[in-house]
This record gives C-alpha cells, structure tokens and sequence, in this order.
C-alpha cells in the first residue's frame, strides 16, 4: 500500500491525514480498526452490516478477522466521549478567524429507529408522531443527539453555517433524555468557554435538566420552542419600600391577551416576561394563524433579551419567505420561524440524511456499547466528509454539494487508488515494480488527465 500512502495528492492520503487527528483516542490497534471502518463507510453508498464491509472491503486490505471489529465495536477501551471532543475540536478548528465572535449553536433531538427483535440492547416500543401506518408506536431504539452549527463564509459579509453531528446516546430507561442530552453538553462544555452558544431545541426538551445547564453557565443562551400551556408572568413591580419580599412575578399573563400584529398570513406578538423555567427575564414570541378561536399557538423563547428583538426576527423571516407566484397569480407563504430557531431543523437534515444516505439503521450488533459505537463512527464518516471542502485546501467546487455527492466523489477515488496499489503489490519484479509505480503514481495524481 506504499503507493498509496507515500502520495500525498491522494484522497487516501487526504483522509488518513484528517483521521490521524483523532489518533490519541484510540490504541495503535483500534486506531487500525477506526481508520479502516471509517475508510469503508466513505467507500460504500449502503453498509447492510459490519459484516458486509469485512468481507467485501476490509479483508482485501487488512488481515484482522471479522471477530476483531466486533470486539473494537463492542469491547474495546476507546471513549465516545473522547471521539466527541475530538470532533468538537475539528468542528471549532473550522471557524474563520474574522468569525470567531460569532455565536454558535448546539442542537439537541432524538431519533428513532425501528429494529425488529428483542436482542437489542435498548430496543423498547415508542410513540412516534410521524408514523403513517395505522399505529403511533413504533418498536426500536431511540438515540438522543447533539449536533453543533458553526459560523462558514459564503462570500463576501455573508455567512453561512455549518452543522455537523457530535454525538449520539441510547436512550434507556435508566437515564431520562434530558439528563443525557445535559451530558452531551458538559462533555464539550470546556471546548466552548470562549464562545457565546445557544442552545437550540423543541418544546420537549425545554425543561428539567437542560433549562439547568443554561442556567448553569453564563456563555449558554437558549432559543426553543415551549409548550402553549407554560405560565408566563408580567414583570414584578418595584419594591415599594415596605418589609417583607418583594414579588416575583407580575400578574399572570393570558397569551390571549398580548398585542398581535399581522404579517404575512400570520400574527405575531413579542413580550419580555417572567417564567418558572428561568430566573432572569426572557422574551416570549407567540405565532398563529388565526386571531379567532386562538387555534395551534406556537410559542418560542429567548434568554437574550439586550439582543435583536425576537419579534424582528420574525417579521424579517415572514417578508422574506413571502412572495407571489407570477404563474397563478397565487400568494403562497410559509410558517414563520425564529432566525436563530430555524436552524435547529439542520438536526433533522442530519437523522434523514444518516438514515437514507449511510446506512443508520443497518447495525447488527446487540449490546448497548457496540450499537453507540456504530452509530457514532458512521456520525464521525459523515462529519469528516461533510467537512472536506472546508478542510481541505483547493476544494471549493465540493462546499455546496451535500455530503452524498462528496462521498460518492470520494468514494470513487479511494477504490480506484486503493485496487491500484493492491494491483502493484502483486508483482515481485522490482524493476517491473519500480516502473510501474512510477505511472501509477501520476496516473493517481493526474487522474483527470487520462
């Protein structure tokens, strides 16, 4: 495999370079295992099992048995923690420097994947509100996630960001998903102390634990959905100069009663007020369609109130996402959504690109610590690739792809260089040898030239 590694205009080459930041996780062993999983995930639009990337790619480049992946998988010492900072790392490494007082944005959710039988660590029956076939459970594991959104150019004053996963958690019944998802976050919360970061999130995970950890630390803001029916209060008056406590709260506040104004299709109010979930004062946005019969409030919240109005964000968002179709004549628009919020639907880009694209829910093994793995190096596969264009020098043409059409470009230059250096090492003639890898060499580094 000289070829190949002595080359460093090869993708083989490229790719080694960028896993060999995540070295000091792993044993000189299991590293071996990582770099190889990792190299077959890239390799292969679907891994059906770890199996089929054994037999069908791993045990033509390496000589470990099937067995040793399983134990790596499931028994070997490296840390999921320890790969989750590591990629925190990279993830913050990739910060334009004329950015780095931009805000970041953690994003907690969970998933569910069906899994048929009962072996699997976990593996339990759930609600799940998207189901469309007779029945609103469904049978699997659940996964509790974090994902983080970082600040990119595009262009010039213009930014981007650019979300990538960091890690995933089995839910068990042991561990609420609030205590796991507060995990996730003190896991990487010393990576991120000189940064300001908002916590993103929907109405479930409002609450409990990770209300806690915002309150916690005074870098953490938090922009989310809460339920329609939380309490929320007018400010408290000033003390009057008497004994006793002052007041809390204000009066109880109906969100009935705020001042809404039309915009769009929609009807929008901002109030700064006080609530049980947060000691300081937040600023609550209230969005529905229709004044009358007060049907599906959407409420939001926001812990930075010195900021940009919330209510700004909105009324931005709304002008710009309405427009008329010229064709029909038609006014067509979409649900408003916070210009900070709006980006916690990049978590679920990532659960349906994973679970269509690569492969989330082809895992055959059975216990708690190999199915985390998996699913966590198949997160590091699409983080790495996710990330090439913006890790990579002279890769521009790659940074509006998605991750698929990366891969598959990748993917297609790996197997070729890797059957080219496999083909060289078969002959024992060294001067048939030297000559060939002397072609070889440029043909793998002028590849578009032939």
């Amino acid at each position: 495999m000289n070829i190949i590694s002595n080359n460093s205009q090869t993708i083989y080459h490229t790719i080694k370079k960028i896993l060999n930041k995540y070295r000091a996780v792993f044993t000189k062993k299991s590293f071996q295992s990582f770099f190889w999983i990792i190299i077959s995930i890239i390799s292969f639009d679907q891994v059906q099992s770890i199996r089929f990337i054994w037999k069908h790619f791993i045990s033509k480049y390496k000589k470990d048995s099937l067995n040793s992946l399983y134990y790596f998988l499931s028994y070997s010492s490296w840390n999921l923690n320890d790969l989750m900072i590591k990629t925190t790392e990279i993830a913050l490494s990739l910060i334009p420097e004329n950015l780095a007082d931009e805000k970041i944005y953690l994003i907690i959710d969970d998933t569910l994947q069906e899994k048929f039988g009962d072996k699997f660590a976990g593996c339990q029956s759930f609600f799940d509100h998207v189901r469309r076939n007779n029945s609103s459970y469904l049978k699997g594991n659940s996964f509790v996630a974090l994902a983080i959104s970082i600040p990119v150019s595009a262009g010039e004053d213009e930014i981007n960001y650019l979300s990538i996963p960091l890690g995933f958690r089995l839910y068990k019944k042991e561990k609420s998903k609030l205590t796991i998802a507060r995990e996730l976050i003190l896991n990487i919360i010393k990576l991120i102390d000189d940064k300001q970061a908002v916590i993103l999130c929907d109405s479930w995970y409002s609450k409990g634990d990770v209300i806690d950890t915002v309150e916690e630390f005074k870098n953490i803001e938090f922009v989310g959905a809460v339920r329609k029916d939380t309490a929320f209060f007018d400010l408290p008056p000033e003390h009057n100069g008497k004994r006793g406590r002052p007041r809390k709260y204000g009066d109880k506040l109906s969100l009935k009663d705020l001042e809404y104004e039309k915009t769009g299709d929609y009807y929008i109010a901002s109030k700064i007020v006080k609530t049980r979930l947060f000691d300081d004062p937040v600023e609550i946005v209230v969005t529905l369609k229709e004044l009358e019969g007060f049907k599906s409030p959407r409420v939001y919240i926001n812990t930075d109130t010195e900021s940009e109005s919330l209510k700004d964000c909105f009324l931005s968002a709304v002008r710009a996402k309405n427009y008329s179709d010229q064709k029909n004549g038609s006014t067509m628009s979409e649900v408003p959504v916070l210009k900070e919020y709006r980006l916690r639907w990049n978590i679920e880009i990532i659960f349906y690109e994973l679970k269509t694209f690569w492969s989330f829910g082809n895992y055959m093994v059975v216990k708690e610590k190999g199915i985390e793995a998996y699913i966590n190096l198949l997160a590091t596969a699409y983080t790495i690739v996710k990330c090439y264009p913006f890790m990579i020098e002279n890769k521009e043409e790659f940074i509006n792809l998605s991750p698929q059409q990366i891969k598959n470009n990748l993917s297609r230059y790996l197997r070729e260089e890797l059957i080219l250096g496999s083909f060289v090492s078969d002959f024992e003639n060294t001067k048939i040898y030297g000559n060939l890898k002397d072609c070889l060499h440029s043909f793998i580094s002028f590849r578009d030239a032939a």
